[in-house]
């Protein structure tokens, strides 16, 4: 079972004295460079564990490089040990130099992964400087129910997207349906998807919401149903995107929601 880190409640839980890597700023985001998620969240399973942190310390040689990797073990609410990643080492460049760079580690959740409190530690390693970093942090799960999962926004090249944009740039807006009701024939899903475009005060910006329909079948390894829907700004502000999904072979039709910010920028 190959689980990670993150959750709704993640907060860091010790620093390990004397060490010469730091571990720190650490966010839950809805993709790499996406919007922080709500304190109190916790994760469902069959979601994308993700967290993102500084990693300061680093040893840099030659033309601004650095070698290092971040590996990992999961605890489980019993005390076992469900994952132990060894660091892979991986270079990278720092040419605004201060020995600090951006990382993060991402695993998806079994879908039927046990509700509970997780236990995360994290250690880094500086290959060039021989140095080591710790820091542990908790993931709480939740029991299994409807919900939309594995947010992120993506240029459409495919590459992982901030959720800042300029006019005129075209992105796409990715996420996946957990734990859908499925037609007991087909194997098949039912799902309504209504999404709105808000302003920042969270007024509809268009007559009538965008409305479909997925019947579709899950993907075969994570048991998820993925969604997509472009988006063209077309103008500078702060905007919101409202999706709403109702599973409709529930034997009561359930809902669930998310709103996703965007932030439009007009360059100077």
């Amino acid at each position: 079972m190959y689980v990670s880190m993150m959750a709704g409640v993640v907060a860091l839980l010790q620093s390990v004295a004397g060490q010469s890597l730091t571990l720190d700023n650490f966010r839950t985001p809805n993709g790499i460079y996406g919007t922080s998620r709500p304190a109190n969240q916790p994760l469902l399973p069959g979601d994308l564990a993700l967290i993102t942190f500084e990693l300061s310390g680093l040893k840099v040689v030659g033309e601004a490089r650095a070698v290092y990797g971040v590996g990992l073990t999961l605890v489980g609410p019993d005390g076992k040990v469900l994952v132990e990643q060894e660091p892979r080492a991986t270079e990278a460049l720092l040419p605004l130099g201060g020995g600090k760079i951006p990382a993060f580690v991402a695993v998806e959740l079994p879908i039927e992964l046990p509700a509970g409190s997780y236990t995360v530690n994290l250690r880094a390693t500086d290959y060039v400087g021989k140095t080591e970093g710790k820091a542990t942090r908790k993931i709480e799960v939740s029991p299994k129910r409807f919900g939309i999962v594995r947010v992120t926004n993506s240029f459409v090249t495919g590459d992982t997207a901030p959720n800042y944009a300029l006019p005129g740039q075209q992105f796409v807006l990715r996420f996946s349906l957990a734990h859908c009701a499925l037609d007991p024939k087909t194997l098949r899903c039912k799902t309504q998807l209504r999404i709105r475009l808000l302003d920042e005060n969270g007024v509809s910006l268009n007559p009538k919401p965008f409305v479909t329909e997925i019947q579709d079948v899950l993907e075969e390894t994570t048991r998820v149903c993925p969604c997509t829907y472009p988006i063209q700004p077309n103008r500078s502000g702060r905007f919101q995107i409202e999706i709403e999904a109702i599973d409709q072979l529930a034997a009561v039709p359930i809902s669930a929601k998310i709103v996703y910010p965007l932030v439009v920028i007009e360059p100077k």
